[in-house]
């Protein structure tokens, strides 16, 4: 039986310092090369585990929190590509029905830990509590220029094309999360899906200077 790359992650002791999760990360590679994991690791890392339908719209407290799931979108068959297995920080609840989330898979290690270090500035508890969450406002976020890999990043997801329970991950995890990979791109490699959002950033990027 695998070792839950969590536990193996805290075997390491890995000092938390401005290169913490670049250790992680070589950490991960190092043990596991390019081994892919499912969501459901995070059931022991959990501060809540849902099933699709407890999604609550408008509730303050859902929002900028880290979840994951298995997905399969409505129209996978017309779609370029897309993440089978997201792993969000919630932006938006209007419904039951859907959920709109910056899923951090989509941003190549460099965007995603420079983005995630920016987005935790804006946490409620630095101390990192199970009730801790990201303050996140799109109206706020849309026109700020260190906020444009996050707004490339947002994606909307149906809660009946939800094909597992809905993992809550605690907030202590949210590192190990962001590193260990999840990642189930359908259709493109990851090289293709992270030159894509590479250029879809340097574009909004050139048009934010303009």
């Amino acid at each position: 039986m695998i070792e839950n790359p969590i536990e193996y992650l805290k075997s390491k002791k890995i000092k938390k310092d401005s290169q913490y999760l670049g250790k992680l990360y070589r950490a991960i590679r190092e043990k596991y090369g390019e081994m892919k994991f499912d969501v459901d690791i995070f059931e022991k890392y959990s501060t809540k585990i849902r099933n699709r339908n407890q999604f609550k719209p408008n509730v303050i407290n859902e929002i900028g929190k880290m979840f994951t799931f298995s997905y399969r979108p409505l129209n996978y068959d017309t779609l370029p590509y897309y993440d089978m297995q997201p792993l969000i920080f919630s932006l938006n609840i209007p419904s039951s029905e859907e959920v709109f989330g910056i899923n951090l898979h989509y941003l190549p290690l460099h965007y995603r830990f420079a983005t995630y270090q920016m987005l935790v500035q804006f946490a409620t508890d630095p101390t990192r509590k199970a009730n801790t969450r990201i303050r996140l406002l799109y109206d706020y976020m849309k026109n700020k220029k260190q906020f444009i890999p996050s707004l490339v990043s947002i994606r909307q997801y149906k809660t009946k094309r939800i094909r597992s329970m809905v993992y809550e991950i605690d907030p202590k995890y949210w590192e190990h999360a962001i590193i260990i990979p999840t990642q189930l791109f359908i259709k493109k490699n990851e090289k293709t899906v992270y030159m894509n959002t590479s250029r879809e950033i340097r574009k909004k990027l050139g048009e934010n200077n303009g």
